[in-house]
């Protein structure tokens, strides 16, 4: 069976209508969403690659031929550097939260190649920072705290995706190492960052509620630091 048949079968099989109408409420997206939900999509990669299907074999059309595309990368027995030759291509494709983070999320095994995540920072691609930020968070913020969470200030890129990401970061952060945290939060110079950092914690069950408490009683302050007005 070719690959474009595989392609055509699955998604008569697994699209529905209601569940694009509902995706397309959440994510914005220039490629048509169809509708499949993700585990049949995750289940549809790691049958093409028992197949023996290579990245290079894939399409990339659909909302969900992405999301195929990273879960094959993600499961594939392929070395860290070629993984990073695939995502290289794959990142210009990704336009929305959902996909850069359902993919970045399963970068299993990269710590030893993470100056390539640290290098998506600097890019002018608002996604391609957020997938970069999003894996930091899963998988290098709780033993490099300290440098991820100031390489995340760093960032120069307004995009509310990208801040929201940021913000994310710093709440986790909070769980791990409560005092390094603040101390690092204490230099971010953007309100949206602080407010979105602590509503975050808030709003997290991992976080004990004298915790909370204590941030929201620090907000305060440490808008006194920022550049910008709520």
């Amino acid at each position: 069976m070719t690959i474009d048949k595989l392609y055509s079968d699955f998604y008569d099989n697994f699209s529905n209508k209601d569940n694009a109408l509902f995706n397309n409420r959440l994510i914005k997206s220039k490629y048509t969403i169809v509708g499949v939900k993700v585990y049949d999509i995750e289940s549809f990669a790691k049958t093409l690659l028992k197949k023996g299907y290579i990245f290079n074999d894939l399409p990339l059309h659909f909302h969900e031929d992405i999301l195929v595309a990273g879960f094959f990368i993600a499961h594939a027995n392929l070395t860290a550097d070629d993984k990073i030759n695939c995502l290289s291509f794959l990142l210009d494709y990704i336009d929305n939260w959902a996909t850069c983070d359902m993919i970045a999320c399963r970068m299993k095994n990269m710590t030893k190649n993470n100056q390539f995540f640290y290098s998506l920072l600097s890019s002018n691609h608002s996604f391609k920072i957020r997938f970069a930020i999003v894996w930091l968070k899963c998988f290098l913020l709780k033993q490099d705290l300290e440098k991820v969470l100031n390489a995340l200030l760093e960032i120069k890129n307004n995009n509310y995706f990208v801040k929201m990401a940021i913000a994310w970061t710093f709440a986790e952060g909070f769980v791990y190492d409560f005092n390094k945290t603040l101390d690092i939060l204490k230099k971010c110079n953007d309100s949206f960052i602080i407010c979105k950092s602590i509503q975050k914690c808030c709003d997290s069950f991992r976080i004990p509620c004298q915790v909370k408490l204590l941030l929201k009683n620090l907000k305060i302050d440490l808008l006194k630091g920022s550049n910008d007005v709520i």
